[in-house]
C-alpha cells in the first residue's frame, strides 16, 4: 500500500488535480475542503503527508497547521497558498510546516 496523502483544499480543481497525481502514483488520497473536514479526517485515519491550503471557507491553514502536527506528528505539513507572503512563510515553518 502506498502512502496516505491529506489535501486540505476549496478549490475543487487543484483538488481532483492533486489527487489524481499522487493516486497515479499510489497512495491513497483523502481530501476535505474545509478545516473541519481536514481535522476529521486527520482524527480519524493516519496519514503520512498532509497540503494544507492557507485559505478556506472555515479559517485559514496557519491556525490549522499546531494542531495538525499535535494529531499526526510524524506527518510532513505542506502549506499551500496563491498569495506571496513572506512572514506567513516564516510563521507556517516556526510552526512545524515543512515546506511552504
Amino acid at each position: 500500500m502506498g502512502a496516505v496523502i491529506l489535501i486540505i483544499e476549496d478549490d475543487a480543481s487543484l483538488q481532483q488535480m492533486l489527487a489524481l497525481h499522487f493516486e497515479d502514483q499510489g497512495a491513497r488520497v483523502m481530501t476535505a475542503d474545509r478545516c473541519a473536514a481536514g481535522m476529521a479526517l486527520a482524527q480519524t485515519e493516519s496519514v503520512d503527508l498532509i497540503l494544507l491550503d492557507q485559505q478556506l471557507p472555515d479559517g485559514e491553514g496557519i491556525g490549522l497547521l499546531p494542531r495538525l502536527r499535535n494529531l499526526c506528528p510524524e506527518a510532513p505539513v505542506i502549506m499551500m497558498t496563491g498569495v506571496h507572503d513572506l512572514e506567513l512563510a516564516i510563521e507556517a515553518i516556526k510552526l512545524g510546516a515543512a515546506d511552504f
